[in-house]
Order: C-alpha cells, then structure tokens, then sequence
C-alpha cells in the first residue's frame, strides 16, 4: 500500500500535550482523534498514535465524548477543551483530519464533522453509503467480516457438536446481519445445522423470545453471538434457565472486552480483533486522504487476530468438575457451604479438586461459588429486595461481607446496582 511522505514532521508542545499548530508551510497536519469515554483500548491507541504521529507527519489531539440525553456529543476530556460541546472542540482546534476511534454515525448525527469537509476515517462501525453531497473524503478501517465469521465457525466445529446458532445485536444492525449470513454459510458448508434467533426490538420481549429460543435449541449446540454484549446476554439466560455453559451450550462472542468475558460466569470466549493494526492502518489511510485531498470513500479491512478461549467453550470432559459445578449451582447458597463441600462432592482429595477445577473450568473453585452467589445475589437485587436480606438467603455471613464480594465483582454497590440502568 502507498504510503504519503510529503507530509511535515511533527512538532512537540509543551506540557506533555501538543501545541496547537499555527497556519504556515512548516505545520503538521492536525488531527482530531475522537473516542467513547472509558473505551479504555481506544484509549491506549490514541496515546501510542500521540507519540508515533510525527511517522506521518501528524499532529493528534485526543478527546473523550459521550452522547448526552439530547443526543448531542458533550466533550468530557481532552487536552484543549473540557465539558464542551463537540462543534466548540472543532471550532477552538480547526482540525485537517479527523479519526474516530468508533462509529462516524455516532458521533456526527448532526452533521458537524461532515460540515467541516476534512478527511475522516472511523475505525469500526459500518461504511455509510456513497453520498456524493457530503464534503471530504471518507475512510473506515474494519475488522474483516469474513475472518470473524471462520474464526468463530472454526473454534465451535472443533466442539463436534451437529447443531449451530446465531444470537444478533439487539437493533438488527447491517454488521450483524452480515456476521450472521457468513458464519451460517460456514456451518453448512460443514454440512451441520444452522439455528438463527430472530431479533426482537422491545428489550423484554427480546429477552423472552432469546429464552424459549434457547430452551428449543437441539442440546448440546454452539452459539456464535454478534459481539460480547450479545454473549453476555446468552450467558445470563442460559444460568436462568438452567442450562450448563458448555457443555449443553457453548458461547462465542467477538470483540474480547476483558470488562465483558473475564466478569461473566462462565467466563466468556471471543473472537479477538485487532485494534492496534487498525489504527496503524487508519492513521496512514487518514494521511493519504489529507495529501490527497480527493472526495472520495475508502473501505480497508483487517484480519481478526483469532479466538482467546476461555470457559465458555472450554468443555468439561471431566465429569467430577461437571458434577462439582452441578453441585456448586444447586448449593452455593446454602448456611455454611464452602469449598470443602465441593471437594467431597468430588470424591477426590482438595490438591487434586483444586488442580482439575483450574484446568477444566479455567478458575479457582471458591470463585466459582463467589459468581453463583453473585449471580443468585442479583436475581434476588432486580426483584426489589433489601441487601441485608439477599446477603443472608445468599449464604454471607454479614450484609458488609456481601457488600465487599458484590462490589468486586460489578464494580458497584448492591443497592447502586439495584437502582442503576443495567445491561
């Protein structure tokens, strides 16, 4: 791929922050570089892409946003303005380029970076269509639909189970409904049977139908679900229904968000993608265009990197964890149940019991009772009961016990979880 050279170098600011450049022939290319507030990844890209612009002659200049209730894109953080409003961001720094490190339509509903008529590259999301009435040049830098979709197929085939689903983005979005008609393409060309969940708009009504879904699914089956969220989804209502993850069903997500696969019970395996190439692929992409200066539409992809796999399709061939995480389900709650109730449900010695959880299960048998409490804890939570009388039915010894395990686990209190939006 060409690479731009006539490009000027970048010029440190002081402070640890760029100096913002003045108009002159001397001057680096600015750059807008816009992210989710706490996308931590995205984050660590834009500090690294900070200290390598000068590679492309580029100049960064990061800023956290969010989207308020009345859809407008408030600036959290960045380096020149605070607490504003993205136009006043663009008005103050005047950028020749703008990356998001997220989807364009998401942060430019109203138009305001495309009224800018500068390059933008997104690096995720969908390509929006050709429109020709829109200043600027265009450029997305995406995760190859197609590697996703053999990664995923791939590692569930390799299970030797006969039957395959697909659980969708709540919203029905394009990248789903792609991801969904490659892996099913994959599956039947393995010659295997392929299961698709309709999607439902209205979140309960979603939820109902994902579970009599669930529950009709030929057992076992492997689930490739769009993204983690979705998977997370799939997990919480296969402990509900009772179904065991994997070995009645194994879950597949994508993205591999540590925040998502590594807190879920069981922990969550997913397709990685490859966001560092992205960005070093969108940076030189964006480079391009500002030299360039044509109006014009870019689409480039990246390969996935490959599934990281975790509990969630890790199969439990030994039938002594099988039973332990049988019995850890039924019991966790108990008065007084602990992990040497579990090792002798085992029939083996607690070194032994120890070793075969960690091995099978991917973790440590006293998390493994921790997450059914929690689990049962936040059932318990929704249904609107106190946290002093959900710490005792959950088998803690005190509410401030219970309060300290919850809060390590979710990041938040039982009552701030109770009266907060959840997923």
């Amino acid at each position: 791929m060409a690479r731009t050279h006539g490009i000027r170098r970048l010029a440190a600011g002081a402070h640890g922050f760029p100096a913002l450049s003045r108009p002159g022939a001397d001057a680096p290319g600015k750059v807008l570089a816009i992210l989710t507030k706490s996308d931590e990844p995205a984050r660590r890209e834009c500090k690294r892409l900070q200290a390598r612009g000068g590679l492309h002659g580029l100049e960064f200049f990061s800023a956290e946003c969010y989207r308020a209730a009345d859809g407008a894109v408030v600036v959290e953080r960045s380096a020149i303005l605070a607490g504003g409003s993205l136009p006043a961001l663009v008005e103050r720094l005047a950028p020749d380029g703008i990356l998001i490190c997220g989807n364009l339509h998401y942060f430019d509903e109203d138009g305001t970076l495309s009224a800018l008529g500068v390059p933008i590259v997104s690096v995720a999301g969908a390509p929006e269509r050709p429109r020709p009435a829109r200043p600027g040049a265009r450029g997305f830098v995406l995760t190859d639909e197609g590697s996703i979709a053999s990664c995923a197929a791939q590692h569930l085939l390799a299970l030797g189970f006969r039957d395959f689903g697909y659980v969708p983005f709540s919203g029905g979005a394009d990248w789903s409904r792609r991801r969904r008609d490659l892996f099913r393409r994959r599956i039947a060309a393995a010659g295997k049977a392929f299961h698709g969940f309709d999607d439902v708009a209205d979140a309960p009504a979603r939820a109902d139908a994902l579970s009599r879904w669930l529950a009709g699914l030929p057992k076992p089956s492997g689930i490739f679900a769009a993204n983690d969220v979705a998977g997370e989804e799939v997990l919480r209502l296969c402990a509900r229904l009772g179904l065991r993850v994997p070995n009645d069903v194994a879950v597949l997500g994508v993205d591999n968000r540590a925040d998502i696969c590594e807190e879920t019970a069981p922990t969550l395996s997913s397709v990685a993608t490859d966001l560092t190439a992205q960005c070093d692929e969108a940076v030189a992409l964006l480079a391009e265009l500002m030299e360039g200066g044509a109006r014009r539409r870019v689409v480039r992809t990246v390969p996935a990197r490959g599934v990281v796999e975790r509990s969630s399709t890790r199969l439990l061939r030994d039938a002594r964890v099988a039973r332990a995480l049988e019995f850890i389900r039924l019991h966790a709650c108990d008065e007084g149940f602990s992990v040497r109730d579990v090792v002798q449900s085992m029939c083996v010695c607690r070194t032994l019991a120890d070793r075969l959880f960690r091995s099978v299960a991917g973790h440590s048998i006293l998390r493994e009772i921790h997450t059914a409490r929690i689990e049962r804890a936040k059932e318990m939570l929704a249904s609107g009961k106190r946290p002093d009388i959900v710490a005792a039915e959950c088998g803690y010894s005190s509410t401030d016990d219970f309060r300290r395990a919850f809060r390590q686990r979710t990041g938040m209190t039982p009552r701030k979880w109770a009266h907060g939006p959840r997923v």
